[in-house]
C-alpha cells in the first residue's frame, strides 16, 4: 500500500530508492548529495529522517519529509501533513526554512563517534526504552510498544548522571530530555520554550529515580505540566555536556545511538526543510526518496 502511495502522489517526480538495513538511508542521502540533488526526501519514522539528515549535511540539499512511521514527531513539529499525497504536495510546493540542527560526540562501544540529530535526544531512562524497542515490536504494537517498555523500565534502578551546560556549573540528575524542537514521543509539548531556530537547546532534566516519582514525571509529562513539578529542572543552552561514571545510553531522535560520555553543540540553522506554505515559488523539482521498508 506504501508504495502504491508513494508512486502515486510522486507521479515520476521522485527516483525511490529502498534501504536495506539500518545506516543505510546515511549512505543513500550521502549519494545523492554528492550527485547535487536538490532535494532529498526521507518516507518513513523520525529513525529514517535522522539517517537521511546525517547523509545530506553541509550538502546544501533540502530535507522532504513524507512521514510514515510509528510516531512522526518532527512532522508534527513543522505541521507537515500525515498522508503521503498531502505531505508530497508540500514538497512540490516547494518552500523551505533553514532549521537548527545538533552535532553530537558520543561514544558506541568506547570508540569516538559524531552524529546530528534535529528534534530531541534522551540520556538515560528514555535512551533505555528506545534500546528495548525493537524494529518488530513497532510495528505489532506502534507506539504503544514505549509505553510497555517504559513500565518495564522504571522498576529498574538507574545510574546518575552530570550534566554541565554552556560550561556551567555541575548539575547530577538520574536522566535528561534534550530538545531542539518542542515536541517528544508525538504530541507532547515537552520542551515548551523551544524554537528550532532560536540557536539553543532546551534541557529538562530529572533529579530522582525512585519508582513513584518516575510515576509522577511520566504523568507530568502527559499533562504537559513538567515545567512546574517538582524533581524536574528546566535549562537552555547552546552546548551540553553530560557525563557518567556508569554505561548511560542516549538516543537521537527516537533512535538508539550509544553510551555517554557526550557533547552537544547547537549548528544554527543548518538544514533546510520543505515546510508547508506558499509564499515561495516553486522551483524545479528533481527528488530522491529514501524510504524505510528492507527490499527484499
Amino acid at each position: 500500500m506504501l508504495w502504491y502511495e508513494l508512486y502515486k502522489a510522486c507521479a515520476g517526480g521522485a527516483k525511490i530508492k529502498l534501504t536495506k538495513g539500518p545506516g543505510n538511508a546515511t549512505k543513500k542521502a550521502a549519494k545523492a548529495a554528492k550527485n547535487g540533488v536538490p532535494v532529498i526526501v526521507a518516507a518513513g519514522g523520525d529513525g529514517t529522517i535522522n539517517e537521511v539528515l546525517n547523509g545530506m549535511m553541509g550538502s546544501g540539499a533540502a530535507l522532504g519529509i513524507i512521514p510514515v512511521g510509528s510516531v512522526n514527531v518532527l512532522a508534527r513539529e513543522l505541521k507537515i501533513p500525515l498522508t503521503v499525497p498531502e505531505a508530497w504536495k508540500v514538497i512540490e510546493a516547494g518552500v523551505t526554512q533553514d532549521f537548527d540542527v545538533v552535532e553530537v560526540e558520543y561514544h558506541v562501544d568506547d570508540e569516538p563517534r559524531t552524529r546530528y540529530f534535529i528534534q530531541l535526544a534522551g540520556i538515560g531512562l528514555d535512551a533505555h526504552i528506545v534500546s528495548k524497542v525493537t524494529w518488530e515490536k513497532k510495528r505489532r504494537w506502534g507506539p504503544l510498544s514505549y509505553v510497555f517498555e517504559s513500565f518495564r523500565a522504571i522498576t529498574q534502578t538507574l545510574p546518575s548522571i552530570t550534566l554541565r551546560i554552556d560550561g556551567g556549573e555541575e548539575i547530577e540528575a538520574s536522566f535528561a530530555l534534550i530538545g531542539n524542537g518542542s515536541f517528544y514521543g508525538g504530541p507532547f509539548p515537552v520542551f515548551h520554550k523551544a524554537s528550532m531556530t532560536d540557536g539553543q537547546l532546551d534541557v529538562c532534566i530529572f533529579q530522582s529515580s525512585g519508582y513513584l516519582d518516575l510515576l509522577i514525571y511520566l504523568q507530568a509529562i502527559a499533562r504537559g505540566v513538567q515545567h512546574s513539578t517538582k524533581g524536574i529542572l528546566y535549562h537552555h543552552g547552546a552546548t551540553v555536556e553530560i557525563r557518567s561514571a556508569s554505561r548511560v545510553p542516549i538516543e537521537l531522535d527516537g533512535e538508539f545511538a550509544g553510551h555517554l560520555p557526550a557533547r552537544m553543540k547547537v549548528l544554527p540553522k543548518a538544514l533546510k526543510i520543505c515546510v508547508p506554505g506558499s509564499d515561495v515559488s516553486k522551483p524545479e523539482l528533481r527528488a530522491e526518496i529514501s524510504e524505510n521498508f528492507v527490499s527484499k
